[in-house]
């Protein structure tokens, strides 16, 4: 990290930071660098450049595709996904919208990656809970083409009746061996969810199978660590006029 004492860092460093600015303020600070005879003002500038860089890695982390309003230079480009598995961990999805106020709707959900990749699959895991509305709901996903992995709703029983029942029915290991097992037929793993749990399989993905992996999540429902170990991470909120879906 830099900072306000010691030594003036080397020049090739701050640029390395620059490069995140926007233009106006790179050539300014890039300006100000050359014209400080002083050390200290150097050390100045170059802090001023590491907090404006900073900031901005952590509001778009690694400069991720977000349209048509995507500030500078996006490293984000559809075309470069080339083969796509796309892999929701349902629950996840549906409480990340859930509180950015909308809900996904899943026939457009499939068209745009099929219409901006090359698609291999959609895989959505979920719980299937056995009445009638959910039945109707999974049936509409798979005539839109999208490939249901799903299981009962697993409730373990407490002694302490005041702690209530526990519900879960998590899918981690499920998405972590179909992302290995169909690595041969894909080139990025898209995985709509923020669980940290996942960290271990993207470092793998990446390591040893050499493949990208984009991670789709929001604020407060994606891990730092997930953030750090995909490619490029994608805010639901930058999706939100592709997916949404329209009335009730």
């Amino acid at each position: 990290m830099l900072r306000a004492r010691g030594t003036a860092p080397r020049l090739d460093k701050v640029m390395g930071l620059v490069g995140y600015l926007p233009p106006a303020r790179t050539i300014e600070f890039i300006l100000t660098y050359f014209s400080s005879e002083s050390q200290g003002k150097r050390r100045i500038v170059a802090h001023k450049i590491f907090c404006l860089y900073y900031n901005r890695k952590n509001m778009d982390k690694k400069r991720v595709f977000s349209g048509s309003h995507a500030r500078g230079k996006s490293l984000f480009d559809w075309k470069n996904l080339r083969r796509v598995l796309v892999c929701i961990d349902a629950a996840n999805l549906e409480n990340s919208v859930k509180d950015l106020g909308w809900w996904v709707d899943y026939r457009r959900l499939w068209t745009v990656f099929k219409r901006n990749t090359r698609l291999v699959e959609i895989r959505h895991y979920c719980v299937r809970f056995g009445n009638k509305r959910h039945d109707s709901f999974l049936t509409f996903l798979k005539k839109v083409g999208i490939k249901l992995i799903t299981k009962p709703l697993k409730i373990i029983k407490e002694e302490d009746i005041l702690k209530g029942d526990i519900r879960k029915a998590n899918f981690d290991v499920e998405i972590a061996t179909d992302a290995l097992e169909l690595a041969d037929s894909y080139d990025t793993l898209i995985l709509f969810s923020g669980d940290s749990d996942f960290e271990y399989l993207l470092k793998f993905l990446k390591s040893k199978k050499g493949r990208s992996v984009v991670v789709v999540s929001t604020k407060h429902h994606v891990s730092r660590e997930l953030i750090s170990s995909c490619d490029f991470y994608l805010d639901l909120k930058k999706l939100k006029k592709f997916l949404k879906r329209e009335g009730k």
